[in-house]
C-alpha cells in the first residue's frame, strides 16, 4: 500500500513533487487557497484537491491530515510554512515527516526550536544540485538517498580562516563518521570543494552524512 501524502501549496515545488508521488503511486492530497491553482492541479494531475488556506486547522482536517504519512509545508513564505506545520500538528498530524519549505536562513533556528527537523531551501537545494551535475554525481541517486532517510544535507560556517579539509576532518570527528562535502558558497557565490580550497571566515560549507549519525542541531 503506498504512502498517503499532504502537500501544502500547489505551485511550482508542490506540483513537481505531486506528479512524482502520483507517478510512484502515493495518494497525495494538495491543499491550496487559489482557485485557479486548485482547478489546473486537478485537470493536468487528476489529484485531490483541497481549496482553503493551510494554516487553517479546518482546512487541514479535510484533507486528512491527521492521518498522513508525510506532510510537506511548500507554500512560497516560510513563516507560513511554519504555521501550517504547528496547525497540523495541533490538528493531531502523527505524519513521520513534516518536511518545511524555507527562503531564508533566519527561520531555520526557528524550525529547529519547534522540533521541525526537515527543513528544505530550495534556494541551496539548486546550488547542490547545479554544483554535483558540474562534478558529474548522480543527483538522482543522491536525492532517493536524502527522500528514503539514508542521508541528510547540512550546511556549517567556517569560524575562521582554515582549509576545508581541516573543517571537514572535524566535524567528521564530531559525528563518528565520514562527512563529504559538495559545495562550498562564499558571498552568495558557489565554489567547488577542493581539499586545498582555503575557507574565509564566514564561508558557508554544504555536506552530505548519513542520517542516522547526525549530531544534534
Amino acid at each position: 500500500m503506498g504512502l498517503f501524502v499532504v502537500i501544502a501549496g500547489g505551485g511550482g515545488v508542490g506540483k513537481a513533487l505531486a506528479k512524482r508521488l502520483i507517478e510512484r503511486g502515493e495518494r497525495v492530497v494538495v491543499v491550496d487557497k487559489d482557485p485557479s491553482t486548485c482547478s489546473m492541479l486537478r485537470e493536468e494531475l487528476g489529484v485531490e484537491v483541497v481549496e482553503g488556506d493551510a494554516t487553517n486547522m479546518n482546512v487541514l482536517q479535510r484533507a486528512g491530515v491527521e492521518h498522513c504519512d508525510a506532510l510537506f509545508a511548500l507554500v512560497g513564505q516560510g513563516n507560513i510554512n511554519v504555521m501550517i506545520a504547528l496547525a497540523a500538528t495541533v490538528c493531531g498530524c502523527k505524519a513521520g515527516r513534516v518536511v518545511v519549505r524555507v527562503d531564508n536562513d533566519r527561520y531555520l533556528e526557528v524550525c529547529s526550536m519547534l522540533g521541525l527537523k526537515e527543513v528544505v531551501n530550495p534556494a541551496k537545494s539548486v546550488a547542490v544540485v547545479v554544483s554535483e551535475m558540474v562534478r558529474g554525481v548522480k543527483l538522482t541517486t543522491l536525492a532517493e538517498m536524502y527522500y528514503k532517510g539514508y542521508i541528510d544535507v547540512e550546511s556549517v560556517k567556517a569560524e575562521d580562516e582554515q582549509y576545508l579539509q581541516a573543517l571537514v576532518t572535524k566535524i567528521a570527528h564530531m559525528v563518528g563518521q565520514e562527512c563529504h562535502p559538495i559545495l562550498v558558497i562564499r558571498n552568495s557565490k558557489i565554489m567547488l570543494p577542493e581539499p586545498n580550497l582555503k575557507l574565509k571566515a564566514g564561508d558557508e560549507v554544504v555536506l552530505i552524512k548519513r542520517r542516522s549519525l547526525m549530531c544534534a542541531s
